[in-house]
């Protein structure tokens, strides 16, 4: 359950009908629809009586409403303290890793900046391969970024999930006619050599360490220090580089193609702060990522 799930109902409930509460909250009346059966399925009640005249709450929805009603004035009070809070802190550097699903960083921080226009923003692009260590050494005050994170260090909430795996693939590769390609098929491949400025645990995640029975596949080339330096070493020694779909759309370049990786890693990208960063601002910026992730990106978009 989540907090949008609370906002579906109370409009429902207010408005009497499920057209109108759609149109304030400007969604689709079936999208609206899905969340409250969602909602109802959850609870193991019925919220709303369909009646000729309009929709009504059922007694059920009544001991929702009013439970729903203390939660968004928590919100409200909450959100009212973290902007006392922000009075102190006149910028927010925000690291983003792209390019993101969805430019998802679009809708987040457009959000953040409406609800917090006091605090002025500045963007800081996080860049392969040390994607994570600015917002680790304080170059940065919050990120979205993909995993693998370091959880030790940081707190990190999910804002995207489930994006599946592609393989950048050169023209004249093997894979080059294919539209997917099985992991098995792929953990017989050389890769590009990876900068070890990258951590262990994201080269052991891309270059399918486990999945290799504990062994790195054969390296090919220099240690590859930059997106545009990874992107030439696939193409000079024919070779593909795993990543995910979103970032393989987003460095693709002529006589190269994404290929599926079915059975490959699925990533998520996460809004994250220092775990010993104890402002309220950090921490409602990435609680506001990631109720925005959940409501504007499809999460179905990749199964179709």
């Amino acid at each position: 359950m989540e907090l949008r799930h609370f906002r579906y109902f109370m409009a429902v409930a207010e408005y009497g009908s499920f057209t109108q509460a759609a149109e304030r909250l400007f969604v689709s009346q079936p999208t609206l629809s899905q969340q409250i059966r969602d909602l109802e399925r959850e609870l193991g009640v019925t919220l709303f009586r369909r009646e000729r005249d309009g929709t009504r709450v059922t007694v059920a929805g009544e001991v929702f409403y009013d439970r729903a009603k203390r939660v968004f004035a928590a919100v409200e009070d909450s959100i009212a303290d973290t902007r006392r809070a922000a009075s102190t802190m006149s910028t927010l550097w925000i690291g983003v890793a792209g390019p993101l699903p969805e430019s998802v960083h679009v809708p987040v921080v457009s959000a953040f900046t409406a609800a917090f226009p006091q605090v002025q923003i500045r963007m800081h692009e996080l860049g392969f391969p040390t994607y994570e260590q600015p917002l680790i050494d304080g170059q940065v005050d919050v990120a979205l970024l993909r995993g693998p994170m370091d959880l030790d260090r940081l707190v990190c909430l999910p804002v995207v999930a489930g994006e599946p795996s592609a393989l950048l693939t050169p023209m004249g590769h093997p894979f080059w006619d294919a539209d997917a390609v099985d992991l098995r098929d792929f953990l017989a491949e050389p890769l590009p050599r990876i900068s070890r400025e990258l951590s262990e645990r994201s080269r052991a995640f891309w270059l399918y360490y486990k999945e290799r029975n504990d062994e790195y596949p054969r390296l090919l080339g220099h240690d590859a220090a930059t997106a545009a330096d990874m992107v030439l070493s696939a193409g000079l020694h024919g070779v593909v580089v795993p990543a995910p779909i979103e970032a393989v759309r987003g460095v693709m370049v002529a006589r190269f193609k994404a290929v599926e990786l079915r059975g490959g890693h699925l990533s998520t990208t996460y809004a994250a702060r220092r775990r010993d960063d104890r402002r309220a601002l950090t921490e409602t910026f990435c609680e506001l990522a990631a109720q925005i992730g959940a409501e504007v990106v499809d999460a179905d978009r990749w199964r179709r």
